[in-house]
């Protein structure tokens, strides 16, 4: 997945299965089906920055805790989430 040009891969997975919630559990809250919640975990899709936002509200986390990547956080434009 590229945000803003820099390679990252989403933890959605990471923070599912934190929060216990099957796939197909997950899939119905974010209103999508099962095989669009494995593609994504697989990076095998790539989500708006909407449904972003949307996974993040359901997973109760910051959009930025779903993303790995490898600037230095002083780079990044969104800071509209604080530590």
């Amino acid at each position: 997945m590229y945000i803003g040009g820099v390679n990252a891969l989403l933890k959605i997975k990471y923070w599912r299965k934190k929060r216990k919630l099957t796939q197909l559990q997950f899939a119905e809250l974010l209103q999508v089906s099962q095989g669009y919640v494995s593609k994504l975990e697989k990076n095998l899709k790539n989500p708006t920055m909407n449904m972003i936002f949307k996974i993040a509200a359901v997973l109760e986390v910051c959009p930025k805790d779903l993303i790995h990547c490898d600037l230095d956080c002083d780079h990044c434009s969104y800071k509209s989430c604080s530590n």
